[in-house]
Formats: C-alpha cells, sequence, structure tokens
C-alpha cells in the first residue's frame, strides 16, 4: 500500500504523455440487418484488439494500420472506436450499461461516469449501423495460463482409469512455492470448492472463465439489440498466437509441457506444433461460446483466418502476431481488415466499389510518407518507386498487404517530423486560451466481482490526485492555441515533492531511502505476461517498435522520437546523467542503489506535451450537444483516441474534461 500514491502519480504523467500523441461525429443512418443498402457507421467496442495501441507500430499510425482504420477509410464510411485495453466480457457489460440506472443500481462498486459526452459512446452504440465486438480473450488471460494449459494437457495425456490430477508433473508444480500462502489466491468463485490450489484447479479456472464469458457474451447481447435492434452485431473471435517465439510460453511453461510428453518440446518444430495445437484447443473452446448466440450475432472468425496463413506460411503466420506475442501486428491487423471487408460485403452492408483503388492509395500514403529514403540494415535504400509500382498493379486487398508488407520489411519507418503538423478541420478557440487542473480523479475499471486483476494491483484506489498536486509542488495546465495547436505543460518541484512524499510515507513509517534501499536498489523484475518478461523488457519491446528508431543505449539521444512522435519534451534534467541512469535500469534491471541520492539532487523538472486539436460540434441521440476537442491528426469519419468535452458550468467558468478509460482516470481543467 505504502507505494500506491507515488505509483498513482507515474502513471498519471505516463498515460497522458502517451494519450496526447495519439489519434467526427455528425450524420447517421439505420439499416436493417443485412440489407442490400451499404451501412454509413460502425462502432467498435471490445479489448486492445481492436483499440490499437499496442500492435500497430509505429504508434502514429495506428489509424492507417487497426482495422478499424482501415475498414473506415476504403469504405469511406464512420468508424468509432470505444474499444478498451484489458477489457474482459464484464468490463464491456458495465460499459454498455453506463445509461442503465437499473443496472448501475445494483453493482457494488459503480465509479462515476458520464452515460454522455463528447466522445459520444452511448449515441453511437445506439444508432450504429453495425456493432463490431472484440473481446474474450482478457476472460482467459485474466488467470493463471500456465497451470490451466498444463492440466488440459494432462487431461488429454490421461488414459483409462487415470486421473490427470494425480500425475507426478502436475502435483509437483502445485507444490511449488507460488501457490503458497499469499503468493496464490483462489478466486471467489471458487472458494466453496478449493480452500487452497491443488490439482484440477487449473481446469476449474478454464472452466469458470468459458461460463462466465458465456454468461457475459448473453447479456451484452441482450442489451445490445435492446439498445439497437436493428444493428447487425459482429463478434470476432480470439486467434491463437502461439509460435516458437510466443511470449505466453514461457521457458517455465514449456519445460513443464515436456515433462508431460517429450514430444512437447517448444524447442523443436514437431513440439511448436503440438504447443500450438493444445493452445488452440483451449482458444477454440473460450471461442465456442459465441455458438451459442449464432442467431443473434454474426462471428467473424479470426481464429480459422489466422490458423491457415499460419498453415499455408509458417514464415508469414509468425509476422502475423506482434512482438508481444500476444497482439496483431500491422500486418495481422491487415489480414483482419479484410477478413472483415469480405463478411461485411457477403452480409451484404458493404461493397467492394473502389475499396481496392482506396486500400492502394492508403499503402502507397504510407510508402510515401515513411519509407521514401529509408534504409535497411545493409544500408540500402527503400526503392519508393517499384514498391508503389507492385502495389499499383495488385488486385486484390491480399495482394495489397503481402506486397507492402514483403517491400517494407527490414526498413525503418521515418516518423513525422513535428506532431505539430497534420490535417486539423481548422475550427479552433478564437484567442490562446489556457486551462488549470481542477479534478485529476482515478478508480478501478476492473475492479468488481471481489476479483484482481493486473490495474488492481497497480492502482486500487479512488482519490482526486490533483489533490496532492499542489503539496507535491506539481502544477499542470493546458493551452489552446488559435493555430490549433496546444501545450500541456506539467512542472514538478522535486525538492517540494520528496518532502511531502517522505511525509506522506512516514504514515506508513516509512520514506523514500527504505523504500528504494537494497541490492541494486528496487527490483524491476517480475511477471508481466509470462515468467520471462519482466517491467523492463515490457518497456523496451514497446518503445523499439512504437517509436523507430528508438535506441535503448542513447536513451537521452532519442527524447527527439518522443518530441516527434508524442510531443514531449523533458527538461531539468541533465541529458547524460538520465542517459546513464536508463542505461543501469536497462542492464540491471532494477534502480541503482543511490536512487535516493539522483532524486534528492534534482530540481524542477518540467514536462511539455504539444499536438494540434480539432473543435468539433457534437449531437447526442437526445439532442444534447457537445463541444468536442479532438486530439491529434484528423480524420472525418475515422475517431481520434482521445476527445476532450468543453463545457461552462453553473458559475460561468469554462472546463475541458478528459477521460482515459484505460486507468479510469478522468481530468478536468478549469479557466477561472
Amino acid at each position: 500500500m505504502r507505494n500506491k500514491i507515488l505509483i498513482t502519480i507515474i502513471c498519471v504523467l505516463l498515460v497522458v504523455c502517451l494519450a496526447v500523441s495519439l489519434t467526427s461525429c455528425n450524420k447517421k443512418k439505420t439499416n436493417e440487418q443485412q440489407t442490400t443498402e451499404p451501412i454509413t457507421s460502425i462502432v467498435f467496442l471490445g479489448d486492445s484488439i481492436c483499440e490499437g495501441v499496442a500492435g500497430p507500430a509505429p504508434l502514429q499510425e495506428r489509424v492507417n494500420y487497426s482495422y478499424y482504420g482501415i475498414l473506415g477509410q476504403i469504405n469511406g464510411i464512420e468508424a468509432h472506436n470505444r474499444s478498451v485495453s484489458g477489457y474482459l466480457t464484464k468490463n464491456l457489460l458495465d460499459y454498455i450499461n453506463r445509461d442503465n440506472p437499473d443496472y448501475i443500481a445494483a453493482l457494488p462498486d459503480q465509479p462515476i461516469v458520464d452515460e454522455e459526452t463528447a466522445s459520444l459512446t452511448q449515441t453511437y452504440i445506439r444508432t450504429a449501423d453495425v456493432i463490431h465486438i472484440s473481446i474474450l480473450g482478457n476472460d482467459l488471460l485474466q488467470f493463471d495460463f500456465p497451470i490451466m494449459i498444463m492440466e488440459l494437457l494432462a487431461k488429454k495425456l490421461e488414459q483409462p482409469g487415470e486421473d490427470y490430477r494425480t500425475n507426478p508433473v502436475v502435483v509437483a508444480e502445485y507444490k511449488k512455492a507460488r501457490f503458497q500462502g499469499d503468493n496464490y489466491k483462489i478466486i471467489p468463485a471458487l472458494r466453496d470448492k478449493y480452500d487452497e490450489p491443488k490439482p484440477g484447479y487449473g481446469l476449474d479456472l478454464y472452466n469458470y472463465a468459458v461460463s462466465n464469458a458465456r454468461t457475459n457474451i448473453g447479456k451484452i447481447v441482450a442489451r445490445l439489440k435492446q439498445l439497437n435492434p436493428n444493428a447487425t452485431i459482429i463478434f470476432q473471435n480470439v486467434y491463437n498466437p502461439i509460435d516458437c517465439e510466443a511470449e505466453l510460453i514461457s521457458q517455465d511453461t514449456a519445460a513443464i509441457l515436456k515433462s508431460l510428453d517429450a514430444s512437447y518440446d517448444f524447442a523443436t518444430e514437431a513440439g511448436v506444433e503440438k504447443v500450438r495445437a493444445i493452445t488452440g484447443e483451449m482458444i477454440y473452446g473460450l471461442d465456442s461460446v459465441l455458438n451459442d448466440y449464432t442467431d443473434k450475432i454474426v462471428i467473424a472468425d479470426a481464429f480459422h483466418t489466422f490458423d491457415e496463413v499460419y498453415k499455408a506460411n509458417k514464415e508469414w503466420g509468425k509476422e502475423l502476431i506482434y512482438i508481444d506475442g500476444v497482439h496483431p501486428s500491422d500486418f495481422g491487423h491487415a489480414v483482419l481488415a479484410q477478413m472483415n471487408q469480405e463478411l461485411l460485403v457477403s452480409l451484404g452492408l458493404l461493397k467492394m466499389d473502389n475499396v481496392v483503388k482506396n486500400y492502394q492509395n492508403l499503402r502507397i500514403e504510407q510508402l510515401e510518407r515513411m519509407y521514401k529514403d529509408s534504409k535497411n540494415a545493409d544500408n540500402a535504400t527503400f526503392d519508393l518507386n517499384a514498391a508503389k509500382a507492385e502495389i499499383s498493379s495488385s488486385n486484390s486487398m491480399e495482394a495489397i498487404t503481402y506486397s507492402y508488407f514483403t517491400s517494407t520489411k527490414g526498413y525503418t519507418p521515418k516518423l513525422f517530423s513535428s506532431v505539430l503538423t497534420g490535417r486539423t478541420n481548422g475550427v479552433h478557440y478564437d484567442t490562446n486560451t489556457t486551462y488549470d487542473i481542477d479534478t485529476l480523479y482515478m478508480y478501478t475499471p476492473l475492479a468488481r466481482d471481489g476479483e484482481s486483476s493486473a490495474i488492481d494491483m497497480l492502482v486500487d484506489l479512488e482519490m482526486n490526485i490533483a489533490d496532492l498536486f499542489e503539496s507535491l509542488g506539481i502544477s499542470a495546465t493546458m493551452t489552446f492555441k488559435t493555430d490549433n495547436t496546444f501545450e500541456i505543460n506539467i512542472n514538478i518541484d522535486m525538492q517540494q515533492a520528496l518532502a511531502n512524499i517522505n511525509d506522506i510515507l512516514s504514515t506508513f513509517r516509512t520514506d523514500i531511502d527504505t523504500i528504494l534501499e537494497g541490492t541494486n536498489g528496487m527490483s524491476l523484475t517480475g511477471p508481466i505476461m509470462s515468467e520471462d518478461l519482466d517491467i523492463v523488457d515490457f518497456v523496451l519491446i514497446y518503445a523499439n517498435n512504437m517509436f523507430a528508431g528508438f535506441n535503448q543505449n542513447d536513451f537521452a539521444g532519442s527524447l527527439s522520437l518522443l518530441k516527434n512522435s508524442l510531443g514531449v519534451s523533458i527538461s531539468g534534467v541533465d541529458a547524460t546523467e538520465l542517459n546513464n541512469l536508463i542505461g543501469y535500469i536497462i542492464e540491471h534491471h532494477a534502480l541503482p542503489d543511490n536512487m535516493s541520492d539522483i532524486i534528492k539532487s534534482l530540481g524542477n523538472i518540467s514536462i511539455n506535451v504539444e499536438g494540434i486539436y480539432s473543435m468539433v460540434q457534437c449531437k447526442s441521440y437526445t439532442g444534447t450537444t457537445y463541444n468536442g476537442i479532438y486530439i491529434g491528426q484528423y480524420y472525418e469519419n475515422i475517431s481520434p483516441f482521445l476527445i476532450a468535452t468543453q463545457y461552462v458550468d453553473e458559475d460561468g467558468k469554462s472546463h475541458v474534461r478528459w477521460q482515459i478509460e484505460i486507468l479510469g482516470l478522468f481530468a478536468d481543467f478549469v479557466k477561472d
């Protein structure tokens, strides 16, 4: 508990800096399901697979690489993405019930959320022609994947008269330290059967995940049909991400599977195939919950689509998955875009008129923007003209996709020269207008049903963090300028912050020195997605791919990438000292012994975030008009990642309110 305030503040700053870098609201027509009249809008709901913050790389190209953005652009339709990373089926059910007072009243811990803002979530759900959902994956990954896959294989190997729960490998695993005492908690739903982890718990976990997901999907479908009876509801199922480098199969997990059956040797090609098959069996069982509702929904079959690519060519199959081993890569998103395009055409909801040409143009524009004069590892210059000619001669989405990713493989894409360049709608504030932070509120969006989550472990408090800012020497302002640019300035008086943090920590009978003491300081190793992936690895995986040209050996030099791609700049920290600090952390996966002294030596630190914005007037299904502020590149029919709501309160004060779902973050800035 003693670290939570510090961790919360760090998370807030990081999320704000990331979010401002990412990137419409007018017409609407409703069609009957499977009509021959082409649709005009899709709302995308679900988890990180669709949200597209993790996967598309570089991050600046999210709208052009994510399948929701591709579908919107090549068809010229509205594409509104309201997916939230980390969401389970239960969270999605809560999300679509935000304007349902009876449902909210029944929740034990309902956070304070507006049912409608300039993001128009409820409006798009109620009025979209198609509701497209990617969900289910986190229902499985929230639990202990290694013990589930171990017991599934043990059960599969079970001979007549045998009980997999007595398999020596299974029994031995449950005797390991990670299952003892406070290291492992039994989920509430299984506490009547288990007072401690023991053989059988892994498969019961899996069966609970599938059963719970089935129940939630039924409620989601019923609610969506109630909100929008005319919409076509599409659920995209979960694909199998396993290959020889899959992060979900750690060294420990691979060793367990091999101990159960030597043919499941992840070090061999045949073993990888067998592990992939058993994992596919598990995922297919999860996907099967959708089959109960095929009279009300359409299934977008990502499982078999990815599997067919993998079977046809293993190297391309590996390319489907992002380097984190879970999310779709740029290529994976392109395959999903084609799959969904063909599905929507087969339903009579979209036509192929001009789609191939539009997709050609999208990819050619990307080539010209990112790969002109690009180099590969051999210092060869990218042949832009040849790549463009190949795409221009391609006559299908599939051919265009393979041509694009074949030609660009091995070449480093270029980032924007500045986040201050790019398209806006030209609507802006009449005068430069500055807002001060008023409220910064966090809640735990996944803390329901008494079960823990990765986010709960990071932040499990509800508080107005802005109340702490003044005492911690932190000030934050946001300025919108008349040239459609904005700035966020966060200033931290480190000495005042340090003194007051120690005052806060004293209530827990500790201080900064105590927290950071020990060999190599505070360890930064620990599980993220598997036993082999720690916090530092996790950060580097994304940094190296989201920001092309990132050099972990020259972090200070790579700060220019933050400015170009995120609009983030930091002052008040010596570049050499910062480089040495980051270098130490990367090498040792720990904070240095003198971290406390480093903190004490800091003076004032300023974090500046800049970018472009557009002002858009949005109308809710209730008839209410909202003044929206869209951050980042403006696409007329594609929703940006960040949308703020500008409003005037009862006292006549102007406010700008932000809502970032991933961490349950609400920020309100006020102009006195």
